[in-house]
């Protein structure tokens, strides 16, 4: 049976970071879509992260001058990844 979700998603792996409670954890984004994101971090994936949390992902350009940071929550936690749906996004140029 074929994906159902309602937003297609993309496959990207770039480099980014999610920013919880303080901490920064260095990741890949694994794929993207306009509703959240998959991204996996070096296990151990931190236990402080929990289902329903806030955090913010920055997404970085391969120019330092661009970078997109999203406002999450946390909907999904599975052995080194974490799955976020964006709550609102901010541009920095």
């Amino acid at each position: 049976m074929g994906d159902k979700r309602a937003v297609q998603r993309v496959a990207c792996f770039s480099k980014c970071s999610v920013l919880h409670n303080g901490s920064k954890y260095i990741g890949v984004l694994e794929n993207i879509s306009l509703t959240g994101a998959l991204v996996m971090v070096p296990p151990p994936l931190p236990t402080i992260i929990q289902i329903g949390d806030t955090c913010r992902l920055n997404i970085c350009a391969d120019s330092d001058q661009y970078s997109n940071e999203s406002y999450s929550t946390v909907i999904r936690i599975k052995s080194s990844h974490i799955g976020l749906h964006f709550i609102r996004e901010t541009y920095f140029a």
